[in-house]
């Protein structure tokens, strides 16, 4: 019996770092030619709440902590609304989710002249943006079966529910957890530097209070997207100089954090610019997994000197990232959590720290739908008869202190950026200058 399952200790991160001023939240905005069938959505919705069990579940007390998911009874599914507004392009005017009462998923579609907009509402305890994208793939494979648009028959994974108990394990056994022991020593040095320094928030004479009221509009972002010779010219770039894509665009958002904090004459060059940076911890065998959390934090740290040499800094970025993957030091922030949820006030008390602990969060989960069995046009998108998926939006969480999230994807061959942003940190036309600034970074480097 799977549930009630216990809550892993990065949930329980999510959980405390929860608040109604900056919920941990995320969004995937799809814009779509042509309309959805309502009826046809909410009976797809159906089929992905059986698959991905975590989207309709709820956070119960036991005594002090809330340690355990309880499932939703059979016949409950995923929140689908229809919904008309003046601008469709907008995203809906949302609250935090409430995982006590009703579960972290809530569907949107707005109608428009040109086709229908999906807001996706995902509430980041149940589920990190890969798990995300699988929730998303598995409806529209749903939806497309039930519309009669032929998919590869057999291309859609087969999922275990019981696998959900030890999705915060990560494979560790106890004699596992001690071989990786030596290489989790090189993870202490990491430590020590991130709590050594303290980072500088984006605009530090902006900062907001954590217990402040939530932003009006939430959320807000806006995309750019790269073109085909530009995707193309980015990946030459990483080839030539024997380093990832993502060390690539990480080394140029710090730049561009640089140049616009330097027009708006924000800090100074002493600062610590810290980005935030997800890591995937799924293994192979994890592809059977539904829907959840296999995810962890590292932080990458430079001053406004170290871009001076933008061919430097780039190798350092390499270098560092490597040292990560090759001593698995993903695995250090997940097992100081473990830790540090057992001390007395436990993860609410580290949450509740009036300090900020990145100036930007960065964060690439990779090609969107790239192992989907659906149809594609001749652009490469996702195509479900005369419906096609044109653009996305993801939307990663805004915390406190930390004034910008950049989402970077790839859908249909073509590498994108999402800027979301807190509007009491920033204005509108600052985000877009700062989006602006990131992006000719990227174009200098090509």
């Amino acid at each position: 019996m799977t549930f009630p399952l216990p809550v892993a200790a990065f949930e329980d991160y999510m959980l405390a770092d929860d608040r109604p001023a900056y919920p941990m939240n995320f969004f995937i905005r799809m814009k779509f030619s042509g309309t959805i069938d309502q009826q046809a959505a909410e009976e797809a919705l159906r089929e992905v709440a059986k698959r991905h069990p975590l989207m309709t579940s709820q956070i119960r007390d036991r005594g002090r902590r809330k340690v355990r998911w309880v499932r939703a009874d059979a016949a409950a599914t995923i929140p689908f609304h229809s919904i008309t507004m003046e601008d469709p392009s907008a995203f809906p005017a949302c609250q935090g989710l409430d995982i006590e009462s009703a579960g972290g998923l809530v569907g949107y579609r707005v109608p428009s002249d040109s086709g229908d907009y999906l807001v996706w509402h995902f509430h980041h305890a149940c589920c990190d943006g890969l798990g995300s994208s699988l929730v998303l793939e598995d409806w529209l494979t749903a939806y497309a079966a039930i519309v009669g648009v032929d998919v590869r028959e057999g291309a859609r994974r087969e999922l275990d529910e019981n696998r959900l108990r030890g999705r915060g394990r990560f494979g560790l056994s106890f004699w596992r957890f001690l071989k990786k022991s030596r290489k989790q020593a090189v993870g202490l040095l990491g430590v020590r530097k991130f709590l050594m320094r303290r980072p500088a928030p984006l605009l530090p004479d902006r900062v907001t209070k954590i217990d402040s009221e939530l932003s009006v509009p939430y959320p807000v972002a806006m995309t750019h997207m790269f073109s085909l010779s530009q995707t193309r010219g980015l990946r030459a770039i990483a080839k030539r100089s024997e380093c990832t894509v993502n060390d690539v665009l990480a080394r140029d958002l710090f730049l561009a954090i640089d140049r616009f904090r330097d027009r708006l004459s924000a800090g100074s060059d002493e600062d610590w610019i810290r980005l935030s940076v997800p890591v995937n911890l799924r293994r192979a065998a994890d592809r059977s997994l539904p829907a959840a959390n296999v995810v962890s934090l590292v932080f990458l740290d430079r001053r406004r000197p170290d871009g001076q040499d933008a061919a430097a800094m780039l190798q350092s970025i390499h270098e560092e990232m490597q040292l990560i993957k090759t001593h698995e030091l993903g695995l250090t922030f997940v097992l100081s959590l473990a830790v540090a949820r057992r001390l007395p006030g436990g993860l609410k008390k580290q949450g509740d720290r009036y300090r900020c602990t990145a100036t930007c969060l960065f964060t690439n989960p990779g090609p969107v739908f790239r192992r989907s069995p659906l149809p594609r046009d001749e652009e490469h998108r996702v195509a479900i008869g005369d419906v096609v998926l044109e653009a996305l939006d993801l939307v990663a969480p805004i915390r406190p202190f930390t004034g910008a999230a950049f989402t970077l994807f790839n859908y249909a061959r073509r590498q994108g950026v999402t800027l979301s942003y807190d509007p009491r940190m920033l204005t509108a036309t600052e985000a877009a200058e700062l989006l602006r600034d990131y992006v000719e970074c990227v174009e200098a480097s090509l």
